[in-house]
């Protein structure tokens, strides 16, 4: 794939900013040679296999690995020195992970590894590559790449070795916190290298992970499970839901154990849990010839009577030779990452512990998090990895130039304007520009009966109270159809069941909004507009319901109100008012337009926005399928956009029927504005930098086929649209820190919204920008990483490309705010993030107690077929917000 030709962009407000990058000022001196490597047996996980070549190097055969080589996790060592090896440039290593000597009498050792290392044939690694490729005398190519990739393990390979880390951030627990729900919280370091025009760079910055929850294995057993405080609640049956929570839970943890009681010596060898055994005390195996029991065992072999034998044990055996462990006498291993998704519940107190202002978090990026953990620019002088290397990092982070671009300005009815101030604005005494009418609509209670709040009254009054709004704003409207749900979708459970029940209410509801009082008749026949939906919290499989009816069954926009949402006074009118600008947005109103240069320019043609995004299933769902959206605007103001997904294989990134989706965006948008589109401007979310060669071309490619085949099939004879494709990431870890107060927003401390850089930081492989269009609120503002694949729009006038993404942040239906990211690629994300509304119930999806790998080999046929598609009456509406 060729490179955007690079152009930099001269509009807006000079300013200079402190970032988290810090230059390498010395690229490692010594050349590297790389070595194969296998282990068998295969070890779990990159981790294990660290370990693993830790061991080897610190114990086994510490001489022939003098100084240290890193290790990837994978499949290569690096080292500065030829290894002496026995068989040359071969060579065969038993490594055992325990200092305990085997068994009388064992043939074979558990925890033994065979480790084989081999020269690998690629050139030996020099660095030189580097250089030409940010003096941009060279493209990148595999050589590059490695030798990024040693630098990566250079600069991490020493707080690796400290610390529990997920090879890219490692963590310590000081000021660690617990959440509950079996978890803590702690704190680290983010680290990795960047090449940049003219340096090579390391990004440093905070991380948070969350932890399984360290200590006794009961006590952490009652956290998972939240409401119970008696340990012998854990008396639990194989069927009863908690059980299988915990199960799910504790499945491939480590613990230590102790035999007589009391906490386990941290050198114990840990114990994986491979799985539950309900009422440990009483299961039966044989001993010596013999049948007993394991609470019998216990006390006979080490004289320990069990406190607790009715509550679960541990199996740390196979299902054929099970060993197991009674819950009491278990500990949970400190330091291991949780890798699923954090329960939502929790989610706030996440945020409350990672958030840090910009001055707090650049200050901890200096100088660490007090006594106990150094920051890594420090450690880095320290490190023997780096000093063997010969590599050196500046101690100060880099400063580079950016500018704050000019505020786009909205227009409301009556093309009243509306300045925008440090990325927000106010409605209050403002219309919408194009209200939509509210006729037939209803408002069903699912909480009147699940909660503590008098939901009926706050129904009464929150309905009152958007009225109001709705005539501030210009809606006009008849009163509502108000209902309470049947009480058996309060007893139904997540379940085929409560989706009928659900729908049976609703569907209710709806007719009965139609029987208007002769007075309100309309003159023309109502269809029902909306559906609202007053649910407890949390109440997941009601929402589903929900949705599902709207969105699914019969083609009705829907919208769910939290019932603790629901307060009073000024917090129930703005709630209203936020609301209300979803409401006017799914009926196909227009809340407000944005104007700017850029856009202006856009407008004297027919033009297109897309965005697009891909949503994979959680961390412990393998077995569920990816599923990719496409969103496409049709109006000359870019905020009226319709829809499509599609289900495809799970982790596949590159978005499989894109052809398909473009070529109806282009017939549908075609038959809307009476010809083609002249442009088209396609923002792509979420790749990473390793996936723009792959999966950036084939969807170039994809777009490019979908429109030849649009004009081949309709004999178009209008020119073909120019094409830009931008990929838009927020998963990096850049941030930029205002250097004086002038330049700093007056209530977060972040940089201004607006704030762009496409100098000082930018890649030599690709056209790319940083840009920060939101203002900040809490913690440090994360701005979006901007990359140009294909660019035939702007490609001389970075100015107007940037300026385009910085409006359309003001387009956001839903929010009195800018947004970090385009409109669109907002879109297509909650597109992704209703995939689950569409499902059928017996397939579980996003259900991490029902979904397990199970060895069994994905089949996406059953999805496919269970994915039911977007009801003809949203099919241009904005139901997804």
């Amino acid at each position: 794939m060729s490179v955007v030709k690079r152009a930099r962009g001269t509009e807006g407000k000079p300013v200079t900013v402190v970032t988290n990058s810090f230059e390498i000022t010395r690229l490692p001196t010594k050349q590297f040679y790389m070595y194969d490597v296998v282990i068998e047996p295969e070890p779990k996980h990159a981790r294990h296999a660290q370990e693993i070549l830790d061991r080897l190097q610190n114990h086994t055969e510490p001489r022939v690995f003098t100084p240290k080589a890193v290790y990837d996790g994978k499949a290569i060592l690096f080292a500065s020195h030829q290894l002496r090896l026995s068989g040359g440039a071969a060579g065969q290593f038993a490594v055992a992970m325990s200092d305990r000597p085997p068994p009388a009498g064992a043939v074979a050792r558990r925890g033994v590894y065979n480790v084989k290392l081999s020269r690998a044939a690629a050139q030996t690694i020099d660095f030189s590559a580097l250089t030409d490729l940010i003096t941009e005398r060279a493209v990148s190519s595999p050589r590059t790449l490695t030798a990024i990739n040693l630098l990566q393990l250079l600069i991490r390979a020493a707080p690796n070795l400290m610390y529990p880390h997920n090879l890219r951030a490692y963590y310590t627990d000081a000021g660690k916190e617990q959440i509950g729900g079996g978890l803590e919280l702690w704190r680290g370091f983010f680290q990795s290298v960047r090449p940049s025009i003219g340096r090579m760079l390391v990004n440093v910055d905070v991380s948070v992970s969350a932890m399984y929850e360290a200590g006794p294995l009961p006590d952490v057993a009652l956290s998972v499970l939240g409401r119970l405080r008696n340990v012998r609640d854990l008396e639990l049956a194989p069927g009863d839901a908690n059980y299988r929570k915990l199960k799910s839970f504790f499945k491939n943890i480590f613990v230590r154990v102790n035999p007589t009681g009391g906490i386990p010596n941290a050198r114990s060898p840990k114990k994986l849990i491979r799985d539950l055994v309900p009422y440990a005390g009483d299961f039966v195996f044989e001993k010596d010839g013999m049948s007993t029991t394991v609470e019998k065992h216990f006390q006979l072999a080490h004289g320990y009577h069990l406190r607790y034998p009715r509550i679960f044990g541990i199996r740390v055996g196979s299902k054929e030779k099970p060993i197991v462990f009674p819950a009491e006498v278990c500990v949970v291993v400190d330091g291991q990452l949780y890798k699923k998704k954090v329960p939502q519940e929790l989610t706030p107190k996440v945020v409350k512990f990672a958030t840090r202002r910009p001055k707090e978090r650049l200050q901890t990026i200096e100088q660490g998090h007090g006594d106990r953990m150094q920051a890594p620019v420090l450690a880095y002088q320290s490190s023997p990895f780096l000093q063997d290397a010969g590599m050196q990092v500046a101690p100060s982070p880099i400063k580079i130039n950016g500018r704050i671009l000019p505020t786009p300005t909205l227009f409301f009815a009556g093309n009243q304007a509306l300045n925008v101030d440090e990325g927000a604005w106010n409605i209050m005494r403002n219309q919408f520009r194009t209200p939509k009418p509210l006729i037939a609509w209803a408002v069903v209670d699912f909480a009147h009966s699940r909660t503590n709040y008098n939901s009926e009254q706050k129904a009464t009054e929150f309905v009152q109270m958007l009225k109001n709004c709705f005539s501030s704003l210009g809606m006009k409207y008849l009163d509502p159809f108000m209902a309470k749900a049947n009480d058996q979708a309060d007893q139904a459970g997540h379940s085929k069941s409560l989706r009928n029940i659900a729908a049976s209410t609703m569907d209710h509801a709806g007719q009965q909004a139609m029987q208007f009082p002769p007075a309100q008749r309309p003159p023309k026949p109502a269809n029902v507009a909306l559906i609202i939906a007053i649910l407890p919290y949390p109440a997941p499989d009601i929402r589903r319901a929900v949705k599902h009816f709207g969105d699914v069954q019969e083609g009705i926009p829907t919208q769910c109100i939290r019932v603790d949402k629901l307060k009073s006074g000024n917090s129930l009118n703005q709630y209203c008012n936020n609301v209300a600008l979803k409401i006017n947005a799914r009926l196909g109103g227009e809340n407000s337009i944005a104007r700017s240069r850029a856009l202006s320019e856009l407008q004297k043609a027919k033009f297109m926005i897309v965005g697009a995004d891909v949503g994979h299933p959680g961390a412990g769902m393998p077995n569920q399928p990816s599923v990719a959206s496409l969103v496409w605007s049709y109006d000359e103001h870019a905020v009226k956009y319709a829809a499509f997904s599609s289900v495809q294989q799970p982790r596949q990134e590159h978005i499989e029927e894109l052809d398909l989706m473009m070529k109806r965006a282009l017939d549908a948008f075609g038959g809307i504005n009476n010809g083609p589109p002249v442009r088209i401007v396609f923002f792509r979310d979420g790749l990473s930098e390793g996936e723009f060669e792959g999966v950036g071309t084939i969807e170039i490619e994809a777009i490019q086929l979908a429109v030849d085949e649009i004009w081949n099939a309709r004999g178009l004879t209008a020119t073909k649209p120019k094409i830009t494709y931008i990929i838009v990431g927020k998963r990096h870890h850049v941030r930029f820190f205002p250097s004086d107060a002038q330049g700093a927003d007056r209530r977060s401390g972040n940089c201004k919204a607006g704030f762009v850089a496409d100098n000082g930081l930018d890649s030599p492989m690709a056209a790319d920008f940083y840009l920060q269009s939101h203002g900040g609120l809490l913690g440090t503002s994360c701005p979006s990483h901007y990359t140009v694949l294909r660019d035939d729009i702007f490609g001389k006038h970075p100015d107007a490309l940037q300026q385009l993404a910085y409006t359309l942040c003001h387009c956001y239906a839903k929010a009195t705010r800018s947004v970090s990211i385009p409109a669109p690629v907002y879109y297509a994300d909650l597109v992704c993030a209703r995939a689950k509304f569409h499902f059928d119930t017996h397939l579980g999806y996003d259900d991490t107690l029902t979904n397990s790998s199970g060895g069994a080999p994905f089949k996406l046929e059953p999805w496919k077929d269970g994915y039911r598609p977007l009801h003809d009456a949203l099919k241009r509406s904005m139901y997804f917000l």
